[in-house]
């Protein structure tokens, strides 16, 4: 009895078939709730001033360590830091 050939999907078709199986998921207005939660980011943790704030001094404090900013004067830093901090995306 010959073997029956298998016919192995390229990556096209497998992207057609998931894009496939997540429009069937997705149509309902339900599921998409949690999702259009997440994108609401801002409203979630205040504009992430403080996030920023940690990340830039901490970004400075390394800097520092590693002698890359020795040149530049401690008020040059502080507006640095103040200006991404208040920075949003």
């Amino acid at each position: 009895m010959p073997r029956k050939k298998k016919v192995e999907k390229g990556w096209d078709e497998i992207g057609k078939m998931v894009g496939k199986k997540m429009e069937k998921e997705f149509k309902g207005e339900e599921c998409c709730k949690s999702w259009k939660m997440w994108g609401d980011h801002r409203e979630m943790n205040g504009g992430g001033f403080c996030g920023r704030a940690l990340f830039v001094i901490g970004v400075l404090l390394a800097l520092n360590a590693l002698g890359l900013l020795h040149g530049v004067a401690t008020w040059v830093q502080v507006l640095i830091g103040i200006g991404f901090a208040l920075m949003s995306f």
